[in-house]
């Protein structure tokens, strides 16, 4: 199916924006607990405590979208680090309808294999899923992405019990991510003044300016942060350059903002190549031939 293919109210989405106006910084929502009584939840459920070492990015604010189940383990934190809890606000709102109008305000979720994953990946909303060493089947084994759900990126444990390397893995990539910015808030005109700097860097680059081109682009992407033509071009110029890990964050932006660009995948395939990232690079170039990219590289 062409994601998305769920959709949520706009006027809800449009609410919980107001409700959520204070919130400050990038917003992660984050899900740890799925049913105690589902027999792989021992090996898939993750305690909110874990999710510690990613309240310490600067700029970052975790939002807990977990219902019921673990949701006992927000009092249990005792201020130990800074969790915005959602409990009892538009509590009378319909069940899925409102955490779709949630998704919907936040920059990314973090959750374990529950079925806020699933919703976050059938709306196409930008969301990492921690996946235990044996996982249920539909994550498939020895790939970061999901042939059915473009906008996830998922994170394998490499053994049994052990969270912390795979939040490791979670800190660097949120640290880059973050540094990228919101595509929050970003107004019509700032959208367009970012889109002309986008048409400026190109044609300074086709005037073999490639220096005064990725000042430009930077422009275009701290001014919007979700100019998915500006990430795209500003990844292969990094890996041109061979700043590899800067150049696979952005090209991962510009997948997460637009997940049927065969170019972008094209891209960012051959930059994990180069980076000896075989299999998530095997992934993305199987998804380029999906989408057609058509190229003999490809």
């Amino acid at each position: 199916a062409r994601v998305p293919y769920i959709f949520t109210d706009s006027e809800l989405v449009q609410l919980w924006r107001r409700r959520l106006d204070d919130v400050e910084g990038f917003r992660v929502e984050i899900a740890w607990q799925g049913n105690p009584n589902h027999r792989g939840d021992w090996k898939r459920s993750i305690l909110l405590q874990q999710f510690e070492i990613l309240s310490r990015i600067p700029g970052v604010t975790l939002i807990s979208l977990q219902k019921g189940f673990g949701e006992e383990q927000l009092a249990a934190l005792n201020g130990r680090f800074p969790v915005r809890s959602l409990a009892g606000l538009g509590d009378d709102e319909e069940g899925f309808l409102r955490t779709a109008a949630i998704l919907k305000n936040m920059d990314l979720v973090v959750c374990a294999d529950t079925s806020i994953a699933h919703l976050a990946g059938a709306m196409g909303v930008p969301a990492w899923v921690l996946l235990p060493v044996a996982p249920d089947w539909r994550w498939l084994l020895g790939r970061e992405d999901s042939p059915w759900y473009p906008s996830l990126r998922l994170f394998r444990q490499k053994r049994i019990k052990d969270w912390a390397p795979v939040f490791e893995e979670i800190v660097e990539a949120l640290q880059q991510l973050v540094a990228i910015g919101s595509t929050r808030a970003v107004d019509d005109t700032r959208r367009r003044e970012a889109g002309e700097l986008h048409r400026q860097a190109m044609s300074r680059l086709a005037g073999k300016d490639a220096a005064g081109s990725q000042q430009l682009l930077e422009q275009a992407v701290a001014l919007d942060p979700g100019c998915t033509a500006a990430h795209h071009d500003l990844g292969v110029i990094r890996a041109q350059e061979g700043r590899l890990a800067e150049a696979i964050a952005h090209l991962r932006r510009a997948i997460e903002l637009d997940p049927d660009s065969a170019t972008a995948h094209a891209n960012i395939a051959m930059a994990l190549q180069r980076n000896r990232q075989l299999d998530e690079a095997v992934a993305h170039f199987n998804n380029a031939i999906r989408l057609g990219g058509g190229s003999a590289n490809v």
